[in-house]
């Protein structure tokens, strides 16, 4: 077009947008990074725990892992049938009794709690007898804290 058609334009002349949205692009082929979770499986922080041959240098970031997928998370339901169907609650509970710091008890507890929330797991709870346990370390982070007189609780001690 001659710009003495458009006296008023200053510039030349540019089409109009068009009033149609651009076709969207073709969707991703599906892919296991489609179902990205920032959080390792269930099955491989298991494993990392049993591996760990008693470093709580591990062991407790893998159980607070454990303890955070299976509560308040899309796949928590999920993620707490699969530590019961790949044998996690046997190798939960063993720390139970050990002679444990605070922090990886802590984890150990939450996580238990939350594996309580599903029913399927509660008869695999009370074969490994994780109340008793559960009971065993309350009395004696109690005893703990009252020998000593700790005000606020048993902070860093470990239970023996």
């Amino acid at each position: 077009f001659p710009s003495s058609l458009f006296p008023l334009l200053p510039f030349p002349f540019l089409p109009l947008p068009s009033l149609t949205p651009p076709p969207s692009p073709p969707s991703p082929p599906s892919s296991p990074l489609s179902s990205f979770s920032p959080f390792p499986p269930p099955q491989a922080l298991l494993q990392a725990v049993n591996n760990a041959s008693g470093r709580e240098d591990i062991i407790e970031p893998a159980v607070c892992a454990l303890r955070h997928i299976t509560s308040r998370h899309p796949s928590a339901d999920m993620a707490q049938n699969t530590v019961r169907q790949v044998g996690g609650i046997p190798v939960i509970s063993a720390f139970l009794h050990q002679q444990c710091r605070w922090p990886l008890l802590k984890g150990l507890v939450g996580l238990i709690r939350n594996l309580a929330l599903c029913p399927e797991n509660h008869f695999h709870l009370r074969q490994q007898a994780v109340i008793p346990k559960l009971w065993n370390i309350l009395t004696r982070a109690y005893t703990n804290s009252s020998k000593r007189g700790v005000p606020g609780g048993p902070q860093g001690l470990i239970v023996s």
